[in-house]
């Protein structure tokens, strides 16, 4: 019996031992569990380019973003490039005359004119500036490209004539409230009413830019012919510059208004401009053309 007592408590004593044993290993396997639980560390990046691919050929891609203009073409005609980018920059291009080129370009530059200015500058150009009829502060509103314009002596291939910006500085650079109506009176919808306010206004600042507008692109061939009338009394390089685009207009009537004005400008420099209408096929163009070579001679 004694025997028995022993052998159990031996037998007892073992089970302790090998419990013990088992508390141990899963006690110290813990912390190896815990560390398996770590999240890995994150994957370095690779580094992409993050130059944007050159457009497909012919397109375009404009990005106007405040302080910084992106202009990128690939095998595009000229002429097509600068229609977007007056669409999209909301400016009214007036052209004439250009033999256009299939261009790829990459322009970048910290405003639309800087980037404008590197886009046309192989071709005579004007650049204009109206004020904004909100803000009353200048904006870009239309671009001239055309081998009439009278070019300024420059340093490269380009003739340019630029229009900067500029505010104005007191209530009395800002136009009368007469002149004010009158500029309304020249965006109209009426042919009649622009008609009418082209005849009254005098053409200085901004009524003469709105008037070589009206004359290079008002649809009515009566507003056309009372612009005309109303620039022969302005011998400002912009007026004598529309008037003499003018002479490539498609109504007789309006030709010869034009012809009327550049003669009574008196500038004879604009003589070999008329020469082309000698051989028009309106007789009275023929007429007053001549008269007034002979008269600017």
């Amino acid at each position: 019996m004694r025997r028995s007592k022993q052998l159990m408590l031996v037998c007892t004593l073992a089970i302790l031992l090998a419990a013990c044993d088992t508390n141990n290993g899963t006690e110290e396997a813990q912390p190896e569990a815990e560390t398996s639980m770590q999240p890995s560390a994150a994957p370095t990046p690779i580094a992409t380019d993050t130059q944007a691919p050159p457009p497909a050929p012919g397109q375009v891609t404009i990005d106007l973003t405040p302080g910084h203009v992106s202009i990128r073409a690939t095998e595009i005609d000229e002429l097509a490039l600068l229609e977007q980018l007056a669409a999209t920059a909301n400016f009214e291009l007036l052209t004439s005359g250009i033999q256009w080129s299939t261009v790829t370009v990459n322009i970048e530059a910290e405003d639309l004119h800087a980037a404008l200015t590197e886009l046309i500058k192989a071709y005579p150009y004007q650049i204009v500036y109206t004020p904004d009829k909100d803000t009353q502060l200048e904006v870009l509103s239309e671009v001239f490209i055309s081998p009439d314009l009278a070019p300024l002596e420059t340093t490269g291939s380009a003739a340019a004539t630029i229009e900067e910006p500029t505010l104005p500085d007191t209530e009395e650079d800002l136009p009368d409230p007469d002149t004010q109506a009158q500029l309304q009176a020249l965006k109209s919808d009426s042919e009649t009413i622009r008609a009418a306010a082209a005849e009254d206004i005098e053409p200085t600042g901004e009524a003469l830019i709105t008037l070589t507008e009206l004359l290079t692109s008002d649809p009515s061939p009566e507003v056309r012919i009372a612009t005309s009338r109303a620039l022969q009394f302005s011998d400002d390089p912009l007026a004598i510059q529309a008037l003499v685009a003018c002479l490539k207009d498609e109504y007789p009537a309006v030709l010869l208004e034009c012809i009327d004005a550049i003669e009574q400008i008196g500038d004879s420099s604009n003589a070999a401009q008329l020469q082309p209408l000698l051989e028009h096929d309106d007789a009275s163009v023929r007429t007053s053309a001549a008269r007034a070579i002979e008269n600017l001679q």
